[in-house]
């Protein structure tokens, strides 16, 4: 007798009303996961029960309609508990390897995946029975799959970023975006701890975009985070044409290029590190593994001494045409660019904010007023912290007494209620002496400031780096209050501190010189910060080249990897 007269059969038992029935057979035994699955068997066999085993045709209807994981969970849970199976899944390795039987038709229709590896040219057979083998896939998480719903906060990141993989190699693709978007919104502490692992991961496949774009994120405020890693040399190269192509890097561009290097060396040799006993042929190859990252590099930003020490060296893997413009432009450094890149945006160093990321950090010090004229990589920005609340305290006295006459500021503080993060950039200085030769014109009996290079900001509470408000000085209006019984004020009312930060409503915001970046407008601080802004020259005399002899013993690399 066949499946479906069974199936008919028992339906024409059942034709008078629905009855439950409870399947506890299982084909998977010492599965304690498995729990008793009631269904209905109603009038309609074909219908009801395509649950339990559909035919091609209700499963073709179905995926029509629904994406390929929505219609997998109908059956995934069910591939287990059928006696009559033609399949063995194994997955795992020794020694915690399971086995799950499956019937070949239903898999095959599950997914793309699956109808070609269980094709005909593609199956192979044990005993009779066709075996389908996946070592890379942790029992645990194959449950996940086949139980066919996800409850993420019941598993652990480490088992959801291995079902992410998982299912990005079934083709089962349509749940990644959801996954990747709960870890890093839920689960973000995981991803920090485990950056260059996911970094590395998550190159490796096209779907994980999310990922993609979040590690790049985190690597730009800190790629030695990266680049010290074990995984580094394991990065497939579409890393490095995401990674180059970003502007807000917080490494000098030498370094860099030298890890640049580095990678390139480790895909042709992974004890010979020594590019000097590089033959020809490895030369080649090098250049060839290069080709396409070479041109991102920023060398507007080498200086000479830093050009003909990391560069000059290599300049046989370089395109002849990029060579020489390169040396053009460090001859004569008003050269005009035709393949050369603009310089990236200035560097930010030893920026300690105990309010806010170092990637909002970045943010606030791109818009800083002619920013972009300290090109060629002399120059970086470095922030010395000033004052803060909870060390300093939060009077309008110690602000004046340790943030007066310092130059151009950064205040950044986080509101008590609502958790915002609000701040302004003051580019003359607090405590200002009147100048007359001055660029920035003080109403003296208001204590007005009146410059055009002054802005505040907002960020919201969780410290998303995509929601920020930033407002520029509207014209003909102050910028500055600079009133040594207050303390740091921005416009008229745009951001009044007036004593005692802390204290109950102690400071206001009224939308006047600036556009509105607050929802309170009376509130006060629980944590407040300044710091003074000051751009130093680069020095590239405290990185050691890897080139440097002593660090190689009978042709291995026994240096420092940056």
């Amino acid at each position: 007798m066949t499946i479906r007269s069974i199936m008919t059969f028992l339906s024409f038992i059942y034709r008078s009303e629905p009855k439950k029935t409870s399947i506890t057979d299982h084909s998977i035994t010492n599965h304690s996961f498995m729990e008793p699955t009631e269904f209905f068997v109603s009038d309609n066999s074909y219908c009801d029960f395509t649950c339990l085993y559909p035919s091609t045709k209700s499963f073709q209807k179905i995926s029509k309609t629904k994406s390929v994981y929505s219609h997998c969970k109908s059956y995934f849970h069910y591939l287990s508990k059928y006696k009559f199976t033609d399949l063995t899944i194994e997955v795992g390795e020794k020694p915690n390897i399971e086995r799950f039987n499956a019937h070949t038709e239903i898999l095959s229709n599950s997914t793309p995946y699956f109808k070609c590896a269980l094709s005909p040219s593609w199956a192979k057979f044990e005993n009779g029975k066709m075996i389908f083998k996946k070592p890379n896939i942790a029992p645990k998480v194959f449950l996940i799959v086949l139980n066919g719903k996800v409850l993420w906060k019941q598993h652990a990141e480490k088992d959801i970023f291995d079902f992410l993989v998982a299912t990005e190699e079934l083709l089962i693709d349509d749940i990644l975006d959801e996954g990747q978007c709960h870890l890093i919104e839920e689960r973000y502490k995981w991803i920090l701890c485990n950056l260059s692992l996911v970094t590395f991961t998550s190159f490796r496949y096209n779907s994980f975009e999310i990922f993609q774009d979040y590690c790049i994120e985190k690597i730009c405020e800190n790629p030695r985070l990266l680049f010290r890693s074990i995984y580094f040399l394991k990065l497939d190269g579409s890393f490095w044409t995401k990674f180059l192509n970003q502007d807000k890097i917080q490494m000098e561009e030498f370094e860099i290029w030298h890890n640049l290097i580095l990678w390139g060396i480790g895909q042709i040799s992974e004890t010979n590190r020594y590019f000097f006993s590089f033959s020809k042929k490895k030369l080649t190859n090098l250049k060839n593994i290069l080709l396409s990252y070479i041109p991102l590099i920023r060398f507007t930003e080498f200086s000479v001494n830093q050009f003909y020490t990391f560069v000059w060296p290599f300049r046989d893997i370089i395109d002849i045409n990029l060579r020489n413009e390169i040396t053009d432009f460090q001859n004569n450094l008003k050269f005009q660019l035709k393949m050369l890149l603009e310089p990236r945006q200035p560097k930010l160093r030893f920026f300690k904010s105990k309010i806010i990321t170092p990637l909002q950090e970045i943010q606030i010090i791109h818009k800083i007023p002619k920013i972009k004229q300290l090109t060629l990589a002399k120059i970086y920005c470095e922030l010395n912290l000033l004052l803060r609340g909870t060390r300093d305290g939060f009077t309008s006295k110690e602000f004046h007494n340790l943030c007066d006459n310092k130059g151009p500021t950064i205040v950044i503080m986080k509101v008590r209620t609502s958790g915002e993060i609000i701040g302004g950039y003051n580019p003359v200085c607090w405590g200002y002496q009147l100048n007359p030769k001055s660029l920035f014109y003080v109403n003296s009996k208001r204590k007005y400031i009146f410059t055009n290079e002054s802005f505040i900001f907002s960020f919201g509470p969780r410290k998303n780096c995509r929601n920020i408000k930033f407002s520029s000085v509207k014209k003909n209006h102050p910028a500055i209050k600079d009133d040594p019984q207050l303390g740091p004020c921005f416009g008229k009312q745009d951001i009044h501190m007036t004593d005692n930060f802390d204290k109950h409503e102690s400071c206001t915001s009224q939308s006047s010189s600036f556009n509105n970046i607050m929802t309170e407008k009376r509130f006060s601080v629980i944590e407040y910060e300044v710091f003074q802004v000051v751009y130093k020259k680069s020095n590239e005399n405290r990185w050691i080249s890897f080139m440097n002899p002593k660090y190689f013993k009978n042709d291995k690399y026994i240096g420092p990897v940056y």
